[in-house]
């Protein structure tokens, strides 16, 4: 079906042809909703929706709206907390992103809100927040030493009726980078939303390059990332362009860089960065499925959180997370699925 939704979305007539087939269109939007298409979808096939499914395209056109204006002014009320506290961020993705480069800013899905800070102001940043009408445990991300070098963010949930949706905080990037995130926030901009906000953003190149790597760490699992990265890229001009491809090869990103480049080829039909097509193909790392590189990249982590650990407790606990549990999780899914194939046989 994503074949098909993608074919729908570059010629919306095409859905004409799924009129005698309900279920098709069915399968079609929920494909569109899972990969983050629903709003494209709605607009641009409102004229052509099979089954008099007008009303699901305006419902739909409506919804989007409607939720981008309410994250756009929950950003404005968590960036305008932080102002308060003296606490600098770089707003990443998210509704001011759509702003910025969609034409039709309200059809971009986003379902929570990210923001970079500097690792010194996270909880003061959280207490902040807390105190806006977010919660937040700490004990969850305990033992500290340990998600702080694994992970990359903490999450802050809304109170009900207090605050619409979840706010992330990174307190780094989630790439090994030379690039650092106290050096994207040092050359970030402001930008100014028509209602006169003044909110703090990536860099161009930055951005380009951090929604670059956060679709391919996620393995494409939604397109509408990588589609966030095409259009931020279509949109740069050359010299930005340059400073993306120079960052990737700075910080090693260049493999992922590439993978982008490939699949917005396969997917949208044009490139990221039409130059990188003379790249060859020696000067990437490709060998290896993009899973792969993700058992590569946690074996490669491993002995360096041993080295982390200064304890036998603490390195007990490394063991535990990077070993025992993923092997009970692979265990217990491979229990499932023989228990289901099991009670299908014997049905």
């Amino acid at each position: 079906m994503l074949e098909e939704l993608l074919r729908i979305l570059r010629d919306p007539a095409c859905v004409r042809q799924l009129a005698s087939t309900p279920d098709s269109w069915s399968r079609v939007k929920q494909t569109a909703q899972h990969h983050r298409f629903s709003g494209l979808l709605a607009y641009r096939c409102a004229k052509f929706a099979p089954l008099g499914d007008g009303a699901w395209c305006l419902r739909t056109v409506a919804a989007h709206a409607a939720a981008h204006t309410t994250r756009l002014r929950a950003l404005k009320a968590v960036t305008g907390v932080l102002d308060k506290h003296g606490i600098r961020y770089v707003s990443l993705k998210g509704p001011v992103l759509a702003e910025r480069y969609w034409t039709h800013p309200f059809l971009k899905v986003s379902v929570d809100l990210d923001l970079l800070i500097d690792p010194s102001n996270l909880w003061r940043a959280c207490d902040a927040l807390v105190a806006a009408g977010f919660s937040f445990d700490r004990n969850e991300y305990q033992p500290w030493w340990f998600h702080s070098r694994e992970l990359h963010h903490v999450r802050l949930m809304p109170v009900a009726g207090v605050q619409p949706c979840v706010v992330e905080l990174h307190y780094r990037l989630p790439w090994q980078l030379s690039i650092t995130g106290s050096e994207m926030l040092d050359r970030s901009i402001g930008w100014t939303a028509q209602d006169g906000a003044r909110f703090s953003v990536a860099s161009p190149a930055d951005e380009a390059l951090n929604l670059v790597v956060h679709a391919v760490r996620h393995e494409f699992a939604r397109l509408g990332w990588l589609y966030d990265t095409w259009i931020v890229l279509r949109k740069l001009d050359d010299s930005d362009r340059d400073r993306v491809v120079s960052q990737a090869r700075t910080s090693g990103q260049m493999r992922r860089l590439m993978e982008a480049n490939s699949a917005c080829v396969r997917y949208f039909g044009e490139p990221l960065i039409p130059e990188l097509r003379a790249v060859r193909g020696s000067q990437i790392v490709a060998a290896l499925p993009v899973r792969r590189h993700r058992l590569i990249d946690r074996l490669h982590s491993f002995p360096r959180q041993c080295r982390w650990a200064g304890s036998w407790r603490n390195l007990a606990q490394v063991v535990i997370t990077f070993i025992a549990l993923p092997v009970l999780r692979r265990l217990i899914t491979a229990f499932r699925s023989f228990s289901a194939g099991s009670s299908r046989a014997k049905g």
